[in-house]
């Protein structure tokens, strides 16, 4: 099913929307028109509760990658201005649970501490959080020269292994170095209600709730 009509979105139940493809949204931000923002807000709403319902299965990869492709697929290239324009920066906060899925899929693959060390760019962000220990992710980022973004996903994934530990402070996120206190050959991931934390925990600092 393919939606034309923005009024839809208010008219009918979120939980039967929640179960539509992502693609079936995409003809109403290629209007010629975009919906009004009451619409772009059930839009988010669905949005949301699809993404964090696959966040909690997280251990299903493959629905974590088809969830990220659908979300990347979704807003126009040319309408992504538009859309930053309204007072919620659609566009923005759609690709931030993009990020967002995009990071369990990393986290839920990558359950082998060892196998987290040797990812692109951990090992440098490990030297430096063991040099400098409550790290704010601002001063890591300078530091080992990340885009936040970036820097978020990997952090994730060395959290989910055990490696560092991040403590909120404030507005910013402190990063800690985790030393083990007896040696393993591999640690549990974080259980599916501490990942779905993480990731809420992100999200409302990235989009303001």
């Amino acid at each position: 099913m393919t939606l034309h009509d923005p009024s839809e979105l208010l008219a009918r139940p979120t939980v039967d929307l929640v179960e539509l493809p992502l693609a079936s949204f995409r003809p109403l931000l290629l209007a010629e028109s975009l919906p009004d923002d009451e619409a772009l807000a059930a839009l988010d709403l669905v949005l949301r509760l699809r993404v964090f319902r696959t966040l909690a299965r997280a251990s299903d990869v493959e629905a974590l990658r088809a969830e990220y492709d659908d979300l990347q697929r979704l807003v126009p290239h040319r309408r992504e201005a538009d859309l930053n324009a309204a007072p919620r920066f659609w566009a923005t906060r759609w690709k931030t649970l993009a990020n967002l899925v995009e990071t369990a899929a990393e986290a839920s693959v990558v359950r082998d501490p060892e196998k987290a060390r040797r990812l692109a760019h951990s090992a440098e962000i490990l030297r430096a959080v063991e040099a400098d220990a409550g790290l704010s992710q601002t001063e890591l980022g300078e530091r080992v020269k990340l885009q936040p973004a970036n820097l978020t996903r990997i952090l994730a994934v060395l959290e989910a292994n055990g490696l560092i530990e991040r403590r909120a402070v404030g507005r910013e996120k402190q990063v800690f170095p985790v030393r083990p206190s007896a040696p393993t050959t591999k640690s549990a991931p974080a259980s599916v209600p501490r990942r779905t934390a993480i990731y809420l925990t992100l999200w409302a600092a990235a989009v303001g709730g």
